[in-house]
């Protein structure tokens, strides 16, 4: 594991920020909000006849992971965390209708958000939040908020890319999830692992197998690559490539308190 580990702090989103983090941090977003720190990747570099919108921070991520490779972002490892969601070791907050996350107001962030020494002291490739089992299917607890079909043309993009039947069939029966796997601490080579195969199978149904949704469902690939993205994580933990991982707590920013 490295020592004094050069760590890139970064946060994802496409509004101003709800909270004040303690950390130097760069800002990805798709527009331009006029701030000194932000890194603009747009959602409209894949064509002016595809939806980069659809695919939500993954547009962004994809952007630093090319951004990594070409040496524009120099780092051993990646702490990210959204505009109004963070990773933290802190206990605390308030409860949340969703179980696996605690709400704090802004006042309360900067205490809660996680300093630099905290990774630092942390002998580790990951630091995630935890495994959340919903009591049902993928599939099934897809459904109840998003659109079936978009499920089932995405296993049809999972089996175009070599994605095995196994995979498959565990993805779609899996019970429990990672809720909102883009927070994390990870170093730059698993990141790369991840995203590559994200990259992927998200590129592949934009362009071949994505209809334009509206509202809520606008961001229907994300969703999609969320879950993914949570089975991979949940693959490096099972087969043993991952130990004694840290799970940290969720937080999310609610200026309503």
């Amino acid at each position: 594991m490295i020592e004094n580990k050069i760590i890139k702090h970064i946060c994802i989103g496409h509004k101003a920020m709800d909270y004040s983090p303690n950390v130097d941090y760069m800002y990805l977003t798709p527009i331009s909000l006029g701030i000194h720190n932000e890194f603009v990747i747009e959602d409209t570099r894949f064509g002016e006849n595809v939806n980069g919108q659809s695919l939500s921070e993954y547009s962004q991520l994809f952007g630093l992971m090319d951004m990594i490779k070409s040496g524009e972002v120099n780092a051993d490892y990646l702490h990210l965390f959204q505009y109004r969601k963070f990773l933290s070791p802190t206990n605390g907050g308030y409860n949340s209708i969703a179980s696996w996350v605690k709400i704090l107001t802004p006042d309360m962030a900067t205490k809660f958000f996680p300093k630099e020494e905290d990774f630092q002291i942390e002998n580790t490739n990951l630091i995630t939040g935890g495994i959340f089992n919903f009591g049902e299917s993928n599939v099934s607890m897809y459904n109840k908020t998003h659109v079936l079909e978009d499920f089932l043309m995405f296993v049809a993009c999972c089996k175009d890319n070599k994605i095995s039947n196994e995979d498959i069939r565990f993805f779609s029966m899996m019970h429990g999830i990672i809720p909102s796997p883009t927070l994390t601490f990870i170093s730059v080579e698993l990141f790369i692992k991840h995203m590559e195969i994200l990259k992927r199978i998200g590129l592949d149904y934009l362009n071949n197998y994505h209809v334009n949704r509206i509202g809520y469902q606008s961001r229907s690939i994300g969703y999609l690559l969320e879950r993914l993205h949570s089975k991979i994580i949940y693959d490096e933990l099972s087969h043993g490539n991952l130990i004694n991982i840290p799970v940290w707590n969720r937080f999310v920013i609610n200026s309503n308190i």
